[in-house]
């Protein structure tokens, strides 16, 4: 959290800001703010469609109306904020946007007011303008924290794409739910492949999906090299969700953070790295 006491500091932004698009533009990638059952959350556009669109936020997908999103703002991006505004600013962690009153706009970055009269610098493009009404009632509070979607959903586990024949089991990306689910391989067709769901809401039913839509299931008791930092899809109750590895032990056993930000243990076969991009 944003310390009061700290009379100046610098926030960087992670390299995914820099996705941002204009405004009313957002486009698959793009990382946005949304309103959403009165929070605000951090996610990442999957799809847009007309008026509305698809975001992944935690471990959900949600739709919204395009009013209802705001970019990120882009690496080396002016703010649009005036001063005197409330303003939604990133931590130099990411861990969480915090509400903070502008007071100046300079070239090299802006001045922000904190709860206890103190000044703090910022970047530019660490300071998003949300419309107003987002941000009633909470000048009082100072902070109000923002759940954050930072982990990537958009790319598919190691192997996706590689050739899976009828019965193996496999890991299908759902297009509802924009989750990778277990499957196993009916039968192939042209470019892909029949699967029947063995998870989730759909279980017992049959789909088609895109051979890049079907990746091979981890076997039991099989590890991956991978490193801190390093993001994997893990199991939970057959449903494979992202996570940052935080520790790699020597035995294969990873303890990962979610992108909902529960930190979760899992055992050699229970993951498989995403692909990189």
């Amino acid at each position: 959290m944003l310390d009061p006491r700290t009379a100046s500091w610098t926030f960087a932004l992670a390299l995914v800001l820099c996705c941002a698009a204009a405004w009313g533009q957002e486009k698959p990638g793009d990382i946005v703010l949304v309103r959403s059952d009165e929070k605000i959350l951090e996610g990442e556009v999957i799809s847009s469609d007309g008026g509305t669109l698809k975001v992944a936020v935690a471990r959900d997908v949600i739709e919204v109306p395009t009013e209802e999103v705001v970019p990120v703002p882009a690496c080396g991006e002016k703010t649009k904020a005036t001063p005197g505004s409330l303003v939604l600013v990133a931590s130099p962690d990411r861990e969480r946007w915090s509400t903070m009153k502008l007071v100046a706009v300079e070239a090299g970055g802006v001045s922000l007011a904190l709860p206890d009269g103190s000044r703090a610098s910022a970047r530019h493009d660490s300071v998003a303008a949300v419309p107003e009404a987002w941000l009633e009632g909470v000048e009082s509070a100072w902070t109000r924290d923002v759940e954050l979607a930072a982990i990537r959903v958009d790319r598919p586990p190691t192997g996706a794409g590689s050739p899976v024949k009828a019965g193996d089991p496999v890991l299908g990306l759902d297009g509802y739910s924009h989750q990778w689910m277990e499957a196993t391989v009916k039968a192939t067709r042209p470019g892909g492949y029949v699967v029947v769901w063995t998870s989730g809401s759909s279980k017992d039913d049959e789909g088609e999906l895109t051979a890049a839509e079907v990746a091979p299931r981890p076997v039991e008791g099989k590890a991956f090299e991978v490193k801190v930092g390093d993001v994997v899809y893990y199991r939970n109750d057959g449903v494979w969700y992202p996570g940052r590895v935080d520790d790699a032990g020597d035995d294969g056993i990873l303890t990962l953070t979610d992108f909902s930000g529960d930190v979760v243990t899992v055992a050699p076969g229970e993951y498989v790295p995403q692909r990189a991009k």
